[in-house]
């Protein structure tokens, strides 16, 4: 019996594809891990360095936007409008390792050094081509809506989560008066609602089955798709379905992904008007299970897969690009770029 366990692995090793997927990996003249965002035609980088300060490069002249305290880690989240850029500047990123520490967020007006302060929270989003943006604070619970013109224009949510302190909202805008969030109740259920900024009306638009699964949304046009994927491994499944801004019925919107699998999710939609990506768990050979990115086309439901490092975990876009990161590279799943070099990921076998 054990003989021919032995000659089952060994069978199988033999036959794994010989060619992994091989994917461009993303290559700047500076240290990759100092950038937090650049142009898709390098003409704008914003980078940060070790001393706490944030710069912006542009035709070889570097400029100093921010200085806080030393070690002061960035993030930069710029949408396709291109209008701002929304920054998270955590001044304790080494010291306080909460997940739920609030940050600094700052408003910079893309493709320049100027800046302004608009609040403390976390990034949520930019909508509406940048009409509006929204943040979260995880100690008050309230998420925030306003515009990034005037300060006056700003709606505050109350979130009814006292379960998971951990906790941060899904949001997106179905237009500009249609504020579409997740949010989970007093008995720990997740669910999907609606807030209308004129009426100040929420409604509920989807309440998941039980407390163990996680609901993620993404918006591209006027399309949104949203995924309900499985935590518990005795509840285990995962789907993705899609609607439009249009008909809000989330609970009888179509499927267009369905696994047996807690899939990890991360959805990202919006590098063009077809694919969604998110990281999909798989089995071995060995049933092991491993984790890389997943694409689906919503209009044939037609999945493949587009990574195989066995342990993705995220996946973000970054100017027409998309980047599955992992360990201290950044890999080009989708898009182009003239600062890019080609490697492949090496396929490993676990045994």
């Amino acid at each position: 019996m054990v003989l021919s366990r032995i000659i089952f692995i060994i069978f199988n090793i033999l036959f794994v594809k010989a060619d992994p997927i091989a994917l461009p990996e993303l290559t700047t003249k500076q240290d990759i891990k100092n950038i937090r965002f650049i142009s898709s035609d390098g003409k704008y980088t914003y980078y940060q360095r070790n001393n706490g300060s944030l710069q912006f490069s542009t035709n070889y002249n570097v400029t100093e936007i921010l200085k806080l305290s030393p070690q002061t880690d960035y993030n930069i989240l710029v949408t396709q409008s291109k209008k701002y850029a929304f920054v998270e500047a955590n001044e304790n990123y080494h010291t306080y390792l909460a997940p739920r520490n609030n940050k600094s967020l700052y408003l910079i007006d893309y493709g320049t050094s100027k800046i302004k302060k608009v609040g403390e929270g976390q990034v949520t989003g930019i909508h509406d081509q940048d009409q509006w943006i929204s943040y979260y604070d995880s100690f008050t619970k309230v998420l925030t809506v306003q515009s990034p013109i005037s300060e006056t224009l700003k709606h505050q949510i109350k979130l009814a989560n006292v379960k998971n302190i951990y906790f941060q909202p899904q949001v997106i805008m179905a237009d500009t008066d249609t504020v579409i969030y997740t949010d989970i109740n007093k008995e720990g259920i997740p669910g999907i609602l609606r807030f209308k900024i004129n009426s100040r009306k929420i409604d509920l638009l989807y309440k998941a089955d039980n407390y163990s699964s996680k609901l993620e949304l993404c918006l591209n046009g006027d399309s949104i798709y949203w995924g309900e994927f499985g935590l518990d491994p005795l509840t285990k499944g995962s789907r993705i379905r899609s609607l439009t801004t249009e008909n809000l019925n989330f609970k009888d919107s179509p499927i267009i992904y369905q696994s047996q699998e807690n899939d990890i999710g991360q959805i990202v939609c919006g590098l063009n008007n077809t694919d969604i990506y998110f990281i999909k768990t798989f089995r071995n050979s060995i049933g092991k299970l491993t984790y890389d990115a997943f694409k689906v086309d919503p209009s044939t439901k037609k999945g493949t897969r587009v990574s195989e490092i066995n342990f993705a975990t995220n996946l973000f876009l970054m100017d027409k690009k998309l980047l599955l990161p992992y360990q201290d590279k950044y890999f080009i799943l989708a898009g182009k770029n003239n600062l890019t070099e080609f490697d492949k990921i090496k396929k490993k076998i676990i045994p």
